[in-house]
């Protein structure tokens, strides 16, 4: 190997730039690089794209590359470019098929050898005695070979040792892990080796949950995500008067989601009298004087009518009957 540590290098696939450390793979004196792409990079889609990315980078550069799908158990890179799987890497190794034959011109100015015929076996294609072969033949045409191998797949240390240089395509928190085996490491662009920190800068308010649900752990705050977040009172503003002494503090009344709201004050929370029956001791007792008072009135002016009563102006008046001349020599 060139170098004796591995360089670690951020890669965007679809940027037409490559790193600056990656020209040294148009040295005509490398003809063959092992692509390792580690399980994740290849679930997600990141490593396919990334190996068509870099063949096309290299292609630009002035080098006559061919990519070859060497992952025969679960071949991907043909809809990378649009393809399909027809004969490729399984044919030339098995059954001795030419690499010019298997290799197809993609319009990202590189050749591409899908991985070709499936096989029960996949591992005995990795370990197949006519990679030499295969590989003399394309150094011989003057080739740069973009290998890609599924990483930790049986077969593919004896591969790699055919290679002159090494690249491993990782997520971006595995790119340093094994810096010591040389060649390079490709990581996603857009990710970063070290994550961004979580830690609130002093001072921070924490976000308000829309659903009223409690955000991130604090004091007071309960996190426990078998429980209902549950919050402290917050504490007396300091502009509020305590209570005078030997008044009773008003009590703590639970309310729905375990959380406990102090009673409200009197003087808050209920109305003002309205003078009726249903208002204060005071407010009662004028009511029913009002009303005795009433009925005395009324008792009174009904007497008077019945002339049970005399009241001037009220009680009707007889009038005296008049005698005339006759009654008066009549009377005694």
């Amino acid at each position: 190997m060139a170098s004796e540590s591995a360089l670690v290098l951020s890669f965007d696939p679809d940027s037409p730039v490559l790193p600056d450390p990656l020209h040294e793979l148009t040295d005509p004196r490398v003809q063959v690089v092992v692509v390792l792409a580690d399980p994740a990079t290849r679930e997600n889609g990141w490593a396919p794209r990334a190996a068509t990315g870099l063949a096309r980078g290299l292609g630009e550069l002035g080098r006559r590359v061919l990519l070859m799908d060497a992952d025969v158990a679960d071949p991907t890179l043909h809809d990378m470019v649009g393809g399909s799987n027809g004969e490729g890497v399984t044919d030339a190794v098995l059954f001795g098929v030419s690499p010019e034959r298997i290799s197809r011109e993609q319009e990202g100015g590189f050749l591409f050898a899908s991985a070709g015929t499936v096989v029960a076996d996949p591992p005995s294609v990795l370990r197949h005695p006519r990679w030499g072969a295969v590989l003399s033949q394309c150094r011989d045409s003057g080739l740069l070979v973009l290998l890609y191998l599924p990483a930790g797949a049986p077969g593919t240390d004896g591969l790699a040792g055919e290679a002159d240089r090494t690249i491993r395509l990782k997520s971006a928190l595995s790119a340093g892990v094994d810096q010591g085996q040389g060649g390079f490491v490709l990581h996603p662009e857009r990710a970063r080796v070290d994550g961004p920190s979580t830690e609130a800068a002093p001072g921070a308010v924490p976000p308000v949950d829309p659903e009223g649900v409690a955000g991130p752990a604090g004091p007071g705050v309960s996190r426990d995500p078998e429980s209902p977040a549950v919050v402290d009172p917050a504490p007396r503003p300091a502009e509020d008067p305590a209570p005078p002494v030997g008044a009773s503090a008003p009590a703590a009344v639970p309310s729905e989601g375990g959380q406990s709201v102090p009673a409200a004050r009197p003087d808050e929370s209920r109305p003002a009298s309205s003078g009726t029956a249903t208002g204060t001791p005071g407010s009662r007792t004028l009511f029913w004087f009002l009303v005795i008072l009433i009925l005395v009135a009324l008792g009174i002016v009904v007497g008077a009518l019945l002339g049970i009563l005399e009241i001037p102006g009220i009680t009707p008046v007889v009038e005296a009957a008049v005698l005339g001349p006759d009654d008066l020599l009549r009377s005694p």
